[in-house]
């Protein structure tokens, strides 16, 4: 008589579980480094917001904004003439203006018309003196004002040609903080405030490339281009 085969067990090995909190602690470190981040965000906002109504201002200061006599607008306009056709001429030239026809330029020229009632120059010596009301972009309801002085210098850069460096911002009575200062000076604002329209300018636009001297002298921005040859395909053309 035959034995039945025994039936075959199958023995299960326990497998070693992982912990289900893994997960959950690394959602927590996560949360933990987005609240702080969010934190830190809101904080600095704060601060800021706190230090610029420190020196600002919740009223535009009404700047004397220059209204030229026709007069004076034709002659600035044959000055600036005259130094157009000597460029272009392959002549060079120089270029002298003063206070009263930097307000007169930024008054009749259209590339300026978008910052000519936020900005008056009031002196050259060894920077030129600028008094300016601008708006402040905030995230708060109330609007802010920077009434201050700016006192920048002009040079020129083998990229841009002309340009502007802005050196100080001064509040009368306030304290401007550092901070702002300095990222209002190495963002270039003033830069594209006041020549980047007039940089992109069809008839100025070459020539402001063109210099190779800007300097402050006798209470003038004297400017300075030496001959050279013209733009190929005639005067009028912009360089490539």
């Amino acid at each position: 008589m035959s034995e039945e085969e025994a039936p075959t067990r199958i023995t299960r090995t326990p497998v070693a579980v992982g912990s289900p909190y893994a997960g959950c602690w690394l959602f927590v470190v996560c949360g933990g480094v987005l609240l702080c981040m969010l934190s830190w965000g809101l904080f600095t906002f704060f601060k800021q917001s706190a230090q610029l109504d420190e020196f600002t201002d919740t009223a535009a200061q009404l700047l004397p904004v220059a209204k030229p006599e026709p007069a004076a607008i034709t002659a600035l306009e044959e000055k600036l003439t005259t130094f157009d056709k000597s460029v272009k001429a392959g002549q060079g030239g120089t270029l002298s203006l003063d206070t009263g026809e930097l307000n007169t330029l930024f008054a009749a020229e259209k590339p300026f018309e978008s910052v000519r009632s936020v900005i008056v120059f009031e002196g050259i010596d060894t920077v030129i003196h600028a008094r300016v009301s601008l708006p402040m972009r905030t995230m708060k309801l109330e609007a802010r004002w920077l009434n201050a002085v700016f006192d920048f210098v002009p040079g020129t850069k083998k990229d841009k040609g002309f340009y502007v460096d802005l050196k100080a911002i001064t509040v009368p009575g306030k304290t401007v903080t550092p901070g702002f200062e300095a990222n209002y000076k190495t963002g270039g604002y003033l830069d594209r405030m006041l020549v980047e329209e007039f940089r992109e300018d069809k008839k100025w636009g070459w020539i402001l490339r063109k210099f190779d001297d800007v300097k402050l002298e006798s209470g003038k921005l004297v400017i300075e281009t030496k001959p050279g040859p013209v733009p190929a395909g005639g005067p009028d053309a912009p360089p490539k």
